[in-house]
């Protein structure tokens, strides 16, 4: 590409005398060759030479005719040579971009492709830990939603429980229990339960619904019962001098509050509630386990069993070191479905009891004056609420602080 005049002049093949003068006729101020020569400077001349061409009002020599055409020749050709330039980086940009596009598409794809599984046969692994209630890692929506993705795949070839937890809510193992179910139904793809350090209660509830169901020797297995747990604090508040005051439109409203004695018809309510979610589980492992269970007076009343006592009760179909299931679990191209990040959190039975402990020791503590009637009935009644019920995962742990007590 030709920067000054004399290299301009060269690549038209004439004089730079004759060029400095058709330049200066186009406008364009040029006092020798070694002047620089601009894009705009040689579209001057070619517009120049061009509009003379076509107003035939300068006479021109066979010899100037050519040499003008021979310029606007070079004019033309530096021009075409800016305007694939132009291009070329135009091309390049556009390619910049598609990479750039093509990079997310592909990252958006494997995302995709890992949302809805291997694209090879694969099992399914399904974790179950922890405690099992609609607070908790194991709860029904996010497992039924891996459950569903597992069954949805073509290439999964069997669906594997992956069971490590004491129970949980009757609510939520009843609906994971009858999600596998149905999902069974609508495809016929082999279910296996696996249980490691335990698969009680609510999380036997979910096993009972796999085709077999493995155990290591010492897991512990069975719980088939439900529990509610509550205590009373009428006593204690007595002690402190409250007559706690509640106030109701129902008769059975304040229903086996703490604070106030048992009523054998509230009682008797309360059994029957229980016992017909006990007569639910045990509907669900009878449909469950079939004729493999051989049932025995204890069966259905909350014992567990250790993983070599449940197999010949049929409540496993075999020792996990026998079989290799675990194995299977292991292998890496199986796909772990995980519902959401485990945070295993451990019941904690015994938190109401230290808060009404932590309650009396605060109320010796206060010298001055009588206790707030309503604080440290509030504070009771927090604690009896936390002792324990069916099955509710425990409220996230505060630091214990005694109440206000004004003097």
């Amino acid at each position: 590409m030709s920067n000054t005049v004399q290299q301009f002049a060269a690549e038209l093949k004439k004089s730079v005398p004759t060029l400095l003068e058709q330049l200066k006729a186009a406008g364009v101020e040029k006092s020798s060759g070694a002047d620089s020569i601009s894009p705009a400077d040689k579209q001057a001349l070619l517009a120049h030479l061009r509009k003379q061409n076509d107003s035939g009002t300068v006479s021109i020599s066979v010899s100037r005719t050519r040499t003008e055409r021979s310029t606007v020749a070079g004019v033309q050709v530096e021009t075409r040579r800016r305007r694939r330039w132009q291009i070329f980086f135009r091309f390049i940009w556009m390619g910049y971009f598609l990479l750039l596009l093509l990079i997310m598409l592909n990252v958006g794809g494997n995302r995709d492709s890992a949302s809805s599984g291997p694209t090879s046969e694969h099992i399914a692994v399904v974790p179950i830990q922890g405690l099992i209630s609609a607070d908790s890692d194991a709860n029904a929506d996010d497992i039924i939603r891996s459950l569903e993705k597992a069954f949805k795949n073509p290439n999964a070839k069997a669906v594997f429980l992956d069971i490590n937890s004491g129970g949980g809510s009757p609510v939520q193992s009843g609906e994971i229990y009858r999600a596998v179910m149905r999902l069974k139904g609508e495809r016929k793809l082999p279910v296996y339960a696996v249980i490691a350090d335990a698969g009680a209660s609510g999380a036997y509830f979910i096993a009972a619904s796999a085709d077999e169901i493995y155990a290591d020797p010492a897991s512990i297995v069975g719980s088939i019962g439900v529990i509610s747990q509550n205590f009373g604090y009428r006593e204690l508040l007595g002690k402190l001098g409250l007559d706690p005051r509640t106030f109701t439109a129902g008769e059975h409203k304040n229903f086996l509050a703490g604070d106030q004695p048992l009523k054998p018809e509230e009682v008797a309510h309360m059994q029957g509630l229980l016992d017909n979610i006990h007569q639910q589980f045990i509907k669900a492992v009878r449909d469950g386990r079939g004729s493999r269970l051989k049932e025995t007076p204890e069966m259905f009343s909350g014992l567990f069993w250790t993983g070599e006592q449940a197999l010949p009760l049929g409540l496993i179909d075999a020792l996990r070191q026998k079989h290799p299931a675990r194995r299977q679990i292991q292998r890496p191209e199986n796909d772990r479905i995980q519902t959401r990040p485990q945070r295993l959190r451990a019941p904690d039975a015994r938190r109401g009891q230290r808060n009404l402990s932590q309650l009396a020791s605060c109320a010796r503590s206060q010298r001055a004056g009588q206790p707030h009637a309503a604080q440290i009935t509030r504070a009771a009644q927090s604690a009896a609420n936390q002792s324990g019920h069916l099955d509710r995962a425990p409220a996230k742990r505060r630091k214990a602080e005694c109440p206000t007590l004004p003097t």
